[in-house]
Parts: C-alpha cells; sequence; structure tokens
C-alpha cells in the first residue's frame, strides 16, 4: 500500500516505520478530516498557501515573540483579505 508521507531525503528510521504501517493512510487522513471532500479542500487551502510568498513566515513562528507573533498574523490577514 502506498504511502504519500514517504518522501526523498527522509530520514532513514522515519521510511522504515512508515512503510511497516498497516494501515491505509489515506482512509486515515479522510476519517480524521471528516471525508475526502474536507480532505481535498484542505490541501487546495494548503497549495494555494504554498503558491504565495506572502503567507510564508520570515521565521519560524517558535522563534517569534509574540508582538512578533501577532504582527506576522496580522501581515498575512491583510494579504489574504486586500
Amino acid at each position: 500500500m502506498g504511502n504519500p508521507l514517504i518522501q526523498p531525503g527522509d530520514n532513514p528510521d522515519i521510511t522504515k516505520e512508515r512503510h511497516a504501517g498497516t494501515f491505509d493512510v489515506r482512509k486515515m487522513a479522510s476519517f480524521l478530516y471528516g471525508g475526502n471532500d474536507k480532505l481535498r479542500r484542505r490541501a487546495e487551502i494548503l497549495a494555494f498557501v504554498k503558491s504565495k510568498p506572502e503567507l510564508h513566515d520570515p521565521i519560524p513562528v517558535e522563534f517569534m515573540t509574540r508582538e512578533e507573533r501577532i504582527d506576522n498574523a496580522a501581515r498575512k490577514m491583510s494579504f489574504i483579505y486586500s
């Protein structure tokens, strides 16, 4: 069974564990996100966000201060709604 989470360059230990999976990850994702339609919509939104550099974080949010996170979110919202 194919696993869409396996990518070239992944850590070999993670790849080994993903190959050992005994369930279909697509079915699990569909269940977790409430059906194939919602899963497809989620993928569309992700593709849109990835295609817009304005929506990328300049640095990982884990390393931002609270004020930087608020400014970053406001910057993204102003792009989305403009």
